[in-house]
């Protein structure tokens, strides 16, 4: 149940200009809550816990007197926090001027209703939009203000759908990128086989193009095995990842290279990290993709640093770099560009393109960073 404050009524209170249509229900409950102290106050927040709408309730003066269970839940504050702390504005995105409803509470006066978007704690989720209208008295005297930001089934079937499109882009990302990669292959296997069996070649010829054409088809094997990889037949894992855990076992499975080269690895694991919101084998190989990609170009004898941590609301923050300082124009190429020239940094690039949109798709960030090494820095939200 949410955390009720008695209310303490000002003195000053200040009428209507112009009167507005008033909740006579609700403001009549709003007086009587005034007026019979703790109890009533306590009956009333009760009613608001049991709304299925989000509801935030405020004094005459904007200060949050009501966060009901739907409201905190949309917007990822708790009642304590902010009930007698926060006025109504403070949900509000940043905006010029003022909402109107901040300035009729300031001043004591009626406003009309209002709609203005939420900003939630988790700054990834989109605003929610909120209808702020004024509570007035029988006497028509400013009461406060309620703000309703829909119902639970409304709200989680636009995140529903929202998850549904971003789904979908992360696929035709995918889908574009695998396109590209086999394509170019298709091409020169079609030739190589077309020359291969042109009677008019010589043999030395003619099995120098079968061998191209072998080579294609190679390529074709390797690049469906990335996908693969990250999307295998069956699953029933569950949407919760152990971080420290993928690492360790990515890096077991490059741990023969790591080895040829002669590569320092400096460990800095968090204890006590939550679980991430990825499933077992999605988190495992976006780490090997990454390893993959630095082992691919670090020096031999270098240093590979891998840090895990907690960031603000238990996020993870994962960091996976090359000690080495780089130049600018070693830097400059974009690893998740499918469009690379070689095999090797073209499945590579395929294969961290599929990374970065499986994080993005459960809310997390994957990005190239840092100033002389190269740094991979990964964001993952918990379960």
């Amino acid at each position: 149940m949410a955390k009720k404050i008695p209310y303490q009524p000002a003195n000053n209170w200040l009428p209507l200009t112009p009167p507005v249509v008033l909740n006579t229900q609700l403001a009549a409950f709003y007086e009587l809550a005034q007026a019979q102290g703790l109890a009533f106050w306590d009956f009333l927040g009760s009613f608001f816990d049991k709304l299925p709408q989000g509801i935030i309730l405020t004094d005459r003066v904007g200060r949050v007197v009501i966060l009901n269970p739907v409201a905190s839940a949309f917007l990822g504050y708790s009642p304590e926090e902010v009930i007698g702390h926060w006025n109504l504005w403070d949900f509000c995105k940043e905006s010029a001027p003022s909402p109107a409803f901040q300035v009729g509470l300031q001043l004591g006066n009626g406003f009309p209703d209002e709609e203005v978007e939420m900003q939630a704690r988790n700054i990834r989720k989109s605003p929610y939009k909120a209808r702020i209208c004024g509570l007035y008295g029988r006497d028509g005297f400013l009461l406060g203000a309620t703000a309703n930001l829909g119902s639970l089934a409304e709200i989680r079937a636009i995140e529903q759908e929202h998850r549904i499109m971003t789904r979908k882009v992360s696929i035709g990302k995918i889908v574009s990128a695998l396109a590209h990669e086999i394509n170019n292959p298709l091409q020169t296997l079609r030739t190589s086989l077309e020359l291969g069996l042109d009677p008019r070649k010589t043999h030395q010829r003619r099995k120098g193009y079968l061998n191209v054409a072998n080579h294609e088809i190679s390529r074709i094997v390797q690049i469906i095995t990335v996908l693969r990889r990250f999307y295998p037949a069956d699953t029933n894992e569950k949407l919760s990842a152990d971080v420290n855990y993928s690492i360790q076992i990515a890096l077991g499975q490059l741990g023969k290279e790591i080895k040829q080269k002669n590569i320092h690895l400096d460990l800095d694991l968090a204890v006590g990290l939550s679980q991430v919101r990825l499933l077992d084998y999605h988190l495992q190989n976006i780490f090997l993709s990454l390893l993959q990609d630095i082992l691919d170009t670090i020096l031999p004898s270098g240093t590979l640093k891998i840090q895990t941590n907690s960031g603000s609301f238990d996020w993870v923050l994962i960091s996976i770099m090359d000690m080495a300082i780089r130049s600018e124009s070693d830097l400059a190429t974009d690893p998740f560009d499918p469009m690379a020239s070689s095999d090797r940094e073209a499945r590579l690039a395929l294969s961290l393109s599929i990374s970065r949109e499986i994080i993005a798709e459960h809310g997390g960030m994957l990005e190239l960073t840092g100033e002389g090494a190269k740094t991979f820095a990964i964001k993952l939200p918990p379960v």
